[in-house]
C-alpha cells in the first residue's frame, strides 16, 4: 500500500495539467491527511478535477488549507475609463474595505446564479467549511497582487511541494499548460522548509504588507442560503457519483481523439494529413513544406504539442528568424497552451508571454541545464559566428528541435564544391544528439535541385538514398515509363525498396491491390537479380510508385493553393487583383529627388565607415547597406529616423572613442543585430570579425572617421528639416495614399494600410487623420505591443479580437498596421490592402495578402495597391518580380522565399530557375496529395464538408440538447472559436449530464497505457464485440445521456484473444484513413525499430445503451 512517503515522481517538471493531475495530484491527495493550497485566483470548479482522489480524502478525515489572493480591484473594473477620482477611491481603499466589498458582491453573485450546477458549487464548498474540511483564507497586499502558487501534501512528517505557475482553478486545472516542478521531504527538504515557512507566514499573518481574512462559517451559512440551503448529502452525491466527470477526463486526455484534443484551434483537412504522415513514423524527422499562407505553423505546433502532451517530452527549442520570435510565443501559447521562454532585449533573462523571468547565468549561450524547457531563439543568433553555435560545447541536447524558415540550413555542390550555411553547420553537428528534428520552410530548394536532398540529409534521407541515386531518380521521374529502359527501372528500384523495407504493412487505403503486389516483388528482390522482364511490364505500376512514395516524400509534407482549391467549399480563395503604383515621375518633386540620391550616396559610400574604421571586418557589406536602403525607400519618415538613429549610434561611438572604450560598445551593441537583415544572414559572404583595438594610435583615424559619417548624417537630416518646412506633406507616397483612400472609403468594405518601419506608419496615420477625420467612422492601428482604435476623436485602447469585430461592423473603415498584424489574425473584412512599402521578400508580401485573401473572404476579389517611388529599387525589384513571372506564383508557388539575398545585393541578375524535372515533378506529387487529401472530405448523404468539420457539428447539436447555447462556437476550422475538447461547453456539458445505463447493448471503453483508445459494443448475452468507429463520439455521447437511438457504425468486429494495441491503431489507419491517429511503427527512420511503450489493451464496461448498429463502408 503506499504512503505519500512511497510515492515516486518522474524526475522532470510538468506542463499538461491532465498529466499532473493523474501522476501527482491525485496519488498525493489519497495519501495525505493534510493538504495546502495558495492559489493567486480559486474557483469550485477545481475540485471537481479531483473528485475521486477528493473523495478518499475526505473519507479520511483529511483537511485542507487554502490561502485565496484577492487583487484590491477585485472587481476587474475597466479603469481606463472612470474618472480618475473613482480609480483613486478604489486604489487607496483600506484591506478591510477590500474584503467587506468582496464578501459583499460574493453574497449578491451567489444570490444571481440561475443552473443548478452552478448553484451545486456555491454550496459543496460552504459545505466544506462548515464541517472543517477545508480552511480558507483571503489575503490582501497593500498594493499589487500576490502571484504565488504552492500547493502543500502532508502526511505526519512527510510531505510533497509543487511550485507552480498554475492556479487552482477550472482553466488551471484542464485547459492551461503551466510548468510545475516537485519537492519532496526525501529529495529537496531545503526547497520544502522555504515553501512551508512562506505558507505559515501568510497564514498567520506574520507579513506586514499581506493580511489574511477566514473564511467564516456564517459566510457559508449566508452562501448557503443564497443558493437554496441544499443538503450536504445531496451535495456529495450530485458531484462524486457522476461517472461523466471521469469520461470527460479521459476523452480529453486520448491519444484517440488528439486532433480534438490539441489545443484551442482546429487543424484543417491538409494540416490533418500533414501532421498525421509526419507522426507516422519514428523518430519525428520531418520538413513542413506547405506554401506561404497555409499554416506551416499549426503543423509544427501540433507535432510538438502531440510530443509534449502524449510522448512527455518537455525540452524544447525552436531556432526562428528574429522578427518572428514574438510571433512563435505567441502562437505556441494561444493554439497550444505552450509556454515557451525567448530572450530579453538584453539577452540577461528568459521571459515567457506572462512577464515571467528567469535570469540567464551563464552568458555564453551554450545549452546547458539553465535553459528553460521550452525557449525559442533567433536562429541568427543560435548559429553564431565562425561556427561557435549553441549545441557546439554542450553536454546537453533538448529532445525536440524545430527550425523555421529551414532553406537557411541549405547546402549545394552546383559548383562542384561542397557549400554549406552556418545553420547548417549547427544542425549538423547536434542532430545525433538531438532525436525529433522539425523543419519548416516553403521553399525548402533555392535555385538548384541538390538543396532540397542536402536540407532532407539532416533528417536522415541520406540513410535511404544517396545523392547520387536521387538526381538519376529524378531523371528517371521526368521520363515517361514507357520509354524506361534498365537503368531507370534500376533506379527506381533501389529508391523504393529501403523504404518498403521499412514500413510495418502496406496500407489498402493508400496503395491499390496492384501497387501492394509490386511492393511485395520488391522487398523479395535483389538489385543484382532483378527480374527485368517483369519490372518492364510493371514500369508504369513501378513509376507510380516512384512519385507518390519515395524517401523524399516520406520525410516532407506539402500542400498547395492548387490542389486545396479543388475543394471550394472548404478552400475558397478570393481571385487576388494587383494594383501597380499609381506614382510616376511627374509626381516627385526635384528637392525630394535630390535628397533621394543623396541618402543613396550615402549608403554606399559612407555608411558603416566608423565601424570599417574600428576594425569591424565584413567580407560583403552589400546585405548590411541594402537593408539600410530599405528603410529609406519605405517612406521620407522612415529614412528621416533612420538618420537620426543611426547618427545617434555613430555620437556614441565619438564618445566611447574619446574615452577609450570602444570595445565595450561594440560588444553590447550586438554587431548581428545594428549590421544585418538577421533573416538573411548566410554562409556566404556574411562573415563579420570584432578585432580589439590594442594600438591606441589608431584612435585618431576611429574618430576621425566617426566625425566624417557624422557631418554626412547632419546634413542630411538638415536637408529632411528644409521639406518639413517647405512642404505640408513632403512624402510623395503618403500623398498618393490619400489620393487612393478618398475613393475606397466611398465602398462598403474597410481597407488595411500595411507599413515595414513605424515611422512610415504613425507619419500615414498623420497626414490621414488630418484629411479624413471628419469623412469616416474610425480607424485603428496595430502595430507591435500597441492596438487601439480612434472614433469621434477619443482613442481607446483595444485587442486583437476587438480590432477584428470593429473592422466587421464597418465602424473601423481604416486599419494601419505593421507587421505584427501579417500573421496570427485574420481581418477578412477588409477587402482591400494598401502596401506603403513593398517588401523585399515575397513571403512578407504574402502574410500580408493573407490577412485578407484567406478562407472567409465574402468579396469574390480583393485588391493589393502597392506603392513605390519610380526608379527606386523597391520600382526596380517589383518589376523585375512581375516581369519574370505572376507574382503570387513567385510567393508562393516552387519560387525562393529568399530572393532577397539577390535584390539586395543591387537587384542583379535574378534568375529564379528551378530544374525542369523538379517542377514536373511537384505537379505529379500534386496528384497524389490530392487523393490523399480527397479521403479527409465525407460526401456520404451529400454531407459535403471535411470529417473534422462534421463531428464538431455533431458534437455541438448533441451539446445543445441539454439546453446549453452553442451560439458562441463554430464547427469550422480555421475559425478561432472553433470547438474543441478544450472548450468550457463540453465540460459544462459533461458535468450537467447524467447517465442513463438504459438499453441492451453494454458500452465498453478500451484502454491502453491508462489511455483511452476507443468504445466498443457488446450486445447483452452474446460473444459479439464491435469496435466503433471514433467518429461516432457524438452520437456516444447521445445515447449515453439521451432517450433517443442513434446509429454507430462499427468498423470490424474484435477477437478478444488477441487484445494487442497495435491491431487496434492498425484497423484504425486502414478503415479511417482521415482520423488522426498516429501509429510510429509504421515507418521508422532510424536503424532502431520504434519502442513501443503501448501493450495490450483491456475493455471496461461503462453503461448501457440503446443503439442502431450498422457496419462501416469506410
Amino acid at each position: 500500500m503506499n504512503t505519500l512517503k512511497t510515492l515516486k515522481f518522474p524526475d522532470k517538471p510538468y506542463f499538461e495539467p491532465e498529466e499532473l493531475i493523474n501522476d501527482v495530484i491525485v496519488p498525493c491527495f489519497e495519501n495525505s491527511n493534510e493538504v495546502k493550497l495558495l492559489s493567486a485566483y480559486f474557483n469550485f470548479d477545481s475540485f471537481l478535477e479531483i473528485a475521486e482522489s477528493l473523495e478518499t480524502f475526505l473519507i479520511k478525515d483529511g483537511t485542507i488549507k487554502i490561502i485565496v489572493s484577492i487583487p484590491r480591484q477585485f472587481e476587474n473594473l475597466d479603469f481606463s475609463n472612470l474618472d480618475p477620482s473613482i480609480v483613486h477611491a478604489y486604489s487607496s481603499r483600506s484591506a478591510d474595505d477590500t474584503y467587506k466589498s468582496f464578501v459583499d458582491s460574493l453574497k449578491s453573485q451567489s444570490g444571481l446564479l440561475k443552473s443548478e450546477l452552478e448553484k451545486n458549487k456555491v454550496a459543496l464548498i460552504s459545505h466544506l467549511v462548515k464541517n472543517e474540511i477545508v480552511d480558507i483564507k483571503f489575503s490582501i497586499r497593500d498594493e499589487g497582487f500576490d502571484h504565488s502558487k504552492i500547493f502543500i501534501f502532508q502526511e505526519n512528517d512527510n510531505a510533497v511541494v509543487l511550485s507552480s505557475t498554475m492556479n487552482w482553478t477550472l482553466s488551471g486545472l484542464t485547459l492551461q499548460s503551466n510548468e510545475t516542478n516537485i519537492y519532496t521531504s526525501e529529495t529537496a527538504s531545503n526547497y520544502l522548509s522555504h515553501y512551508l515557512d512562506r505558507f505559515e507566514d501568510i497564514w498567520n499573518n506574520k507579513l506586514q504588507y499581506l493580511k489574511s481574512y477566514k473564511f467564516e462559517t456564517n459566510l457559508a451559512d449566508s452562501l448557503l442560503k443564497e443558493v437554496g440551503n441544499p443538503k450536504y448529502e445531496d451535495i456529495k452525491k450530485y458531484f462524486f457519483d457522476l461517472p461523466s466527470n471521469k469520461v470527460y477526463q479521459e476523452i480529453k486526455s486520448s491519444p484517440l481523439y488528439f486532433e480534438y484534443n490539441l489545443g484551442n484551434s482546429a487543424l484543417l483537412p491538409h494540416q490533418v494529413h500533414a501532421v498525421n504522415k509526419c507522426l507516422d513514423s519514428w523518430p519525428i524527422r520531418h520538413l513542413f513544406a506547405d506554401e506561404v499562407g497555409l499554416g506551416k505553423t499549426l503543423e509544427v505546433g501540433s507535432t510538438v504539442a502531440y510530443l509534449n502532451i502524449i510522448k512527455h517530452l518537455n525540452k524544447v527549442v525552436i531556432l526562428a528568424p528574429q522578427s518572428v520570435v514574438n510571433q512563435w510565443q505567441t502562437e505556441m501559447k494561444h493554439h497550444f497552451g505552450l509556454d515557451f521562454f525567448i530572450l530579453s532585449k538584453d539577452k540577461k533573462f528568459w521571459i515567457d508571454l506572462n512577464g515571467n523571468e528567469i535570469e540567464r547565468k551563464d552568458k555564453s549561450l551554450i545549452y546547458n541545464l539553465d535553459f528553460p524547457n521550452k525557449v525559442i531563439i533567433s536562429k541568427d543568433l543560435a548559429r553564431g559566428t565562425k561556427g561557435q553555435h549553441i549545441f557546439k560545447h554542450s553536454k546537453q541536447f533538448p529532445d525536440i528541435l524545430v527550425v523555421d524558415e529551414a532553406h537557411h540550413a541549405r547546402a549545394s555542390k552546383k559548383t562542384n564544391t561542397f557549400k554549406q550555411t552556418l545553420l547548417r553547420e549547427l544542425i549538423l553537428d547536434c542532430n545525433k544528439n538531438i532525436e525529433h528534428i522539425i523543419f519548416a520552410t516553403a521553399t525548402p530548394m533555392r535555385t538548384h535541385p541538390d538543396e532540397y536532398y542536402y536540407l532532407l540529409d539532416l533528417l536522415g534521407v541520406g540513410k535511404f538514398l544517396s545523392e547520387f541515386i536521387y538526381t538519376d531518380f529524378l531523371n528517371s521521374l521526368t521520363t515517361e515509363s514507357d520509354g524506361w529502359n534498365v537503368e531507370e527501372i534500376v533506379t527506381v528500384f533501389s529508391t523504393i525498396k529501403p523504404i518498403a523495407e521499412k514500413l510495418s504493412y502496406f496500407s489498402k487505403s493508400i496503395f491499390t491491390n496492384k501497387e501492394i503486389s509490386l511492393l511485395n516483388k520488391i522487398i523479395n528482390s535483389e538489385r543484382d537479380n532483378l527480374d527485368l522482364e517483369y519490372f518492364k511490364l510493371q514500369s508504369k505500376t513501378l513509376y507510380e510508385l516512384g512519385i507518390k512514395f519515395n524517401p523524399l516524400s516520406m520525410f516532407t509534407s506539402k500542400s498547395s493553393r492548387d490542389v486545396l482549391e479543388r475543394y471550394p467549399d472548404t478552400y475558397n480563395f478570393p481571385i487576388r487583383k494587383f494594383v501597380s503604383s499609381p506614382i510616376t515621375e511627374e509626381n516627385i518633386y526635384l528637392e525630394f529627388e535630390l535628397f533621394f540620391k543623396d541618402l543613396m550616396r550615402y549608403a554606399d559610400e559612407d555608411y558603416l565607415s566608423s565601424e570599417q574604421a574600428m576594425g569591424v571586418v565584413m567580407q560583403n557589406t552589400s546585405f548590411a547597406k541594402a537593408g539600410f536602403k530599405e528603410s529609406f525607400v519605405s517612406s521620407f519618415w522612415s529614412a528621416r529616423e533612420r538618420l537620426i538613429n543611426r547618427k545617434k549610434i555613430v555620437e556614441q561611438y565619438i564618445e566611447r572613442t574619446e574615452k577609450g572604450n570602444l570595445k565595450d560598445l561594440l560588444d553590447e551593441k550586438n554587431i548581428i543585430d545594428e549590421f544585418y537583415d538577421v533573416d538573411d544572414l548566410e554562409t556566404e559572404g556574411n562573415e563579420f570579425e570584432v578585432k580589439d583595438i590594442k594600438d591606441t594610435s589608431l584612435l585618431p583615424n576611429v574618430l576621425n572617421a566617426c566625425k566624417k559619417e557624422r557631418e554626412q548624417l547632419k546634413a542630411l537630416i538638415q536637408y529632411s528639416d528644409a521639406l518639413i518646412e517647405e512642404k505640408a506633406e513632403p512624402d510623395p507616397k503618403i500623398e498618393h495614399l490619400k489620393i487612393l483612400l478618398k475613393e475606397l472609403i466611398q465602398e462598403k468594405r474597410p481597407t488595411l494600410v500595411f507599413a515595414h518601419y513605424i515611422a512610415t506608419l504613425d507619419n500615414a496615420y498623420e497626414s490621414v487623420m488630418s484629411e479624413f477625420s471628419q469623412k469616416i467612422n474610425g480607424v485603428g492601428m496595430y502595430k507591435g505591443g500597441e492596438i487601439w482604435y480612434e472614433i469621434s476623436g477619443n482613442r481607446y485602447k483595444s485587442n486583437k479580437k476587438q480590432i477584428k469585430k470593429l473592422l466587421h461592423s464597418g465602424e473601423i473603415q481604416i486599419l494601419f498596421c505593421s507587421e505584427a498584424a501579417s500573421e496570427g489574425i485574420n481581418l477578412q473584412a477588409a477587402d482591400k490592402l494598401i502596401n506603403l512599402d513593398v517588401p523585399w521578400v515575397p513571403s512578407v508580401l504574402e502574410q500580408r495578402i493573407g490577412r485578407i485573401a484567406r478562407f472567409g473572404q465574402e468579396s469574390k476579389e480583393v485588391r493589393i495597391f502597392n506603392l513605390w517611388y519610380p526608379n527606386s529599387y523597391e520600382a526596380d525589384i517589383y518589376k523585375t518580380l512581375m516581369e519574370r513571372v505572376d507574382l503570387l506564383k513567385l510567393a508562393m508557388g516552387p519560387f525562393p522565399n529568399i530572393v532577397s539575398k539577390r535584390i539586395k545585393s543591387e537587384v542583379s541578375d535574378i534568375n529564379h530557375s528551378v530544374s525542369a524535372m523538379i517542377n514536373e515533378l511537384n505537379e505529379k506529387k500534386a496528384e497524389t496529395e490530392y487523393v490523399g487529401l480527397s479521403q479527409l472530405w465525407d460526401y456520404d448523404n451529400e454531407n459535403h464538408q471535411t470529417f473534422g468539420n462534421s463531428f464538431r457539428e455533431r458534437l455541438l447539436h448533441v451539446i445543445s440538447k441539454a439546453g446549453i447555447s452553442t451560439d458562441e462556437y463554430t464547427n469550422k476550422a480555421g475559425e478561432e472559436n472553433v470547438v474543441t475538447f478544450k472548450s468550457k461547453i463540453l465540460k459544462e456539458f459533461m458535468e450537467k449530464m447524467k447517465v442513463s445505463s438504459k438499453g441492451n447493448f453494454v458500452l465498453y471503453k478500451l484502454f491502453s497505457n491508462k489511455k483511452l483508445y476507443g468504445f466498443v459494443v457488446n450486445k447483452e448475452e452474446t460473444d459479439f464485440y464491435y469496435l466503433i468507429s471514433p467518429r461516432n463520439l457524438p452520437e456516444i455521447l447521445d445515447a449515453i445521456y439521451f432517450d433517443d437511438v442513434p446509429e454507430l457504425n462499427y468498423i470490424q468486429e474484435l477477437d478478444l484473444n488477441n487484445k494487442k494495441l497495435v491491431n487496434i491503431i492498425s484497423i484504425y489507419k486502414n478503415k479511417l484513413q482521415e482520423w488522426f491517429i498516429p501509429d510510429h511503427n509504421y515507418f521508422t527512420k532510424d536503424t532502431e525499430d520504434y519502442d513501443t511503450d503501448i501493450n495490450d489493451y483491456t475493455l471496461e464496461r461503462f453503461s448501457n445503451i440503446n443503439i442502431k448498429l450498422k457496419s462501416s463502408n469506410k
